[in-house]
């Protein structure tokens, strides 16, 4: 099969590899986070590759959940399900839902009444963050309330987030008002998670009933520590034309760009609308070709983009494959790098390539 111009190549057995490790140097019960389309690297093929070796998969809403729910054979938990449609999709199915605060208790009576059976959810406790969840000033009433409901909702699990996982003293008193949470609302045989990928590296998991790494298992961490991980994702498009610029002649929009040197331009069908950002064009962008770096010059078009090729004028030619993200001989560029440059976080970088730019995957057997 001819490869796209432009693709994101998904490695599954990096994916793998990344979970089995996880599971050998930090806690062997995984949740693998696959919500925003798995980080972008597409989240029915991650679950696919992912089945046989987590507890759960966690994704945003009710569309992603219902995306993966012919390929999950492990249970689905939804983060934000705030209406009674959403609430009866999830019943219906046998979904999982956060349970955060008191006004989804009436959907929940009212759903579980329409269908006769009790409403899955996992209890989301706030422990400092002030995001979603009941804040220990609301845990009385809360606890009240779970039992007015009782016969309506099953709790399968209960957890909450850090707010800096670098930051030990808060964590501590996170991790304080969790367990006392567990003992308040008799919650201690439930399945329990707390640590995402960050503070899964930083703290004993040894108490918990489950991680919940989303960036580790796709190869990155925010503190870009674990250099164990492997990488799962490049960023590939190819040349479709090349030209020949004289010097003072414009290159591009706004005729952003003109060599002082004849200079032979390569153009790459890949633009602003593949999540290779305009900010590109102000920030000395390279890409690689052969195992080198080259300039990306000119503004960056919605659909097109332009680089330097001139050291490569007498063997280069049109289809000529260019790495964006990824790694050719020694030479690589990441997230991290493309983060850096656009004053932004890695994950900002992977969940915001777009669905309608082709994945091809590699596959996903490795050696165990």
């Amino acid at each position: 099969m001819n490869k796209p111009y432009t693709f994101l190549e998904i490695d599954l057995g990096a994916i793998r590899a990344n979970v089995l490790e996880i599971q050998k140097r930090i806690y062997p019960r995984v949740m693998a986070v696959v919500k925003s389309n798995a980080y972008g690297h597409g989240a029915v093929e991650v679950v696919k590759a992912l089945n046989d070796l987590v507890v759960g998969f966690m994704v945003d809403n009710v569309s992603e959940a219902l995306e993966i729910k012919e390929v999950a054979q492990k249970p689905i938990l939804v983060m934000l399900a705030a209406s009674e449609a959403d609430i009866k999709i999830l019943a219906q199915n046998d979904i999982a839902f956060v349970l955060f605060d008191f006004y989804q208790l009436l959907y929940i009576k009212q759903v579980s009444q329409k269908l006769g059976q009790k409403v899955k959810v996992h209890l989301k406790i706030d422990t400092g963050m002030n995001r979603l969840g009941f804040k220990q000033n609301d845990w009385p009433k809360s606890k009240s309330e779970l039992k007015n409901y009782a016969s309506f909702l099953e709790i399968v699990g209960v957890f909450s987030h850090f707010s800096d996982a670098n930051n030990q003293e808060f964590s501590k008193q996170q991790q304080k008002i969790m367990a006392e949470a567990l003992d308040y609302f008799g919650l201690q045989n439930c399945l329990s998670h707390f640590s995402a990928s960050l503070a899964s590296l930083n703290f004993s998991n040894s108490n918990c009933g489950a991680l919940r790494p989303g960036a580790l298992v796709y190869g990155y961490s925010a503190n870009n520590k674990a250099t164990w991980l492997k990488p799962t994702l490049s960023l590939k498009t190819k040349i479709v034309q090349l030209k020949w610029v004289k010097p003072g002649e414009a290159v591009g929009y706004e005729l952003f760009f003109k060599p002082k040197q004849k200079t032979l331009i390569g153009i790459m069908p890949i633009g602003y609308k593949d999540n290779f950002s305009r900010r590109f064009s102000f920030v000395k962008t390279k890409v690689i070709i052969n195992g080198k770096l080259y300039p990306v010059v000119g503004r960056v078009c919605m659909r097109f983009s332009f680089i330097d090729v001139t050291p490569l004028a007498d063997k280069i030619t049109v289809g000529q494959e260019v790495v964006l993200l990824g790694r050719e001989n020694k030479v690589k560029i990441d997230a991290y790098d493309w983060a850096e440059k656009l004053g932004t976080s890695f994950y900002e970088v992977l969940a915001t390539f777009p669905r309608d730019l082709p994945r091809v995957y590699k596959p996903s057997r490795i050696t165990e």
